[in-house]
């Protein structure tokens, strides 16, 4: 990358979401949504990942990816769409050398290829939501079968914006977790809101170019950075209405 290098994790995120055609928003969602992946999941016992299906619409989940090589761990990726497989495939070989187990498969019917707790943890973002509503209880118990614990991330349905910008399939907190208890009796379960950055869900910042363009992108990225440790301090009613992501970890 030439001009002025970015920082940190920062820098990683805008990298990989350029590599997949996204831009500032993605590396917002992959800094906090990396935050919560690093504070439920030990990287140190090198757990056994699923990525269970690829986002509907934006980007192809580099930041899972990329948790998963610093975890070191044995992980997979599965979903139903065989040219976001593809197109995966072709990024991939430019981004990571390492072998992974990529391949198309039902959704709704993982448990009929992986046996009861063969995952560590299954991540998921962007997946459930595409699915009918029979088909996402469907889901949600497969992932339940087959891994010890799950994080599921979905489009925020209180957020507006998703349909006026991002054009996104959503759900509600409280239609998530009715789901949740049609499909699974446990209660143990964190839940929030997450991925608020300074605009709607569905915007998108194209590269930038040049001394200046990386100057200014890497002042963006630093505040995007400042903004990100915020994010965990705003109060529930902003959380609710603002926020492009609602997240569960069971």
């Amino acid at each position: 990358m030439t001009g002025l290098l970015l920082n940190g994790l920062a820098r990683k995120f805008y990298e990989l979401a350029v590599s997949e055609g996204e831009g500032l928003g993605t590396v917002y969602e992959y800094l906090v949504k990396y935050k919560l992946l690093s504070r439920v999941i030990s990287k140190n016992e090198k757990p056994k990942i699923l990525i269970a299906g690829l986002p509907e619409k934006y980007g192809y989940s580099f930041d899972f990816i990329s948790f998963c090589e610093e975890c070191d761990s044995d992980y997979e990726i599965v979903d139903e769409r065989t040219a976001k497989i593809d197109r995966l495939k072709q990024i991939f070989e430019k981004t990571y050398s390492g072998k992974v187990s990529v391949q198309s498969y039902n959704l709704c019917a993982l448990d009929d290829i992986y046996p009861q707790g063969h995952f560590d943890w299954v991540l998921s973002c962007e997946a459930l939501q595409r699915l009918s509503p029979g088909g996402q209880v469907q889901y949600i118990k497969s992932l339940k079968k087959i891994a010890k614990k799950v994080i599921l991330f979905v489009p925020n349905g209180d957020n507006n914006g998703h349909q006026s910008h991002s054009g996104l399939n959503t759900v509600t907190m409280g239609a998530l977790i009715k789901q949740l208890d049609i499909a699974d009796s446990s209660k143990h379960r964190d839940t929030g809101y997450i991925d608020m950055p300074p605009w709607p869900p569905g915007v998108k910042s194209n590269p930038l170019k040049g001394d200046m363009g990386m100057a200014i992108c890497n002042i963006s990225l630093n505040i995007l950075q400042v903004i990100s440790a915020i994010e965990p301090f705003y109060p529930q009613f902003f959380k609710l209405k603002y926020a492009h992501l609602i997240y569960i970890v069971w």
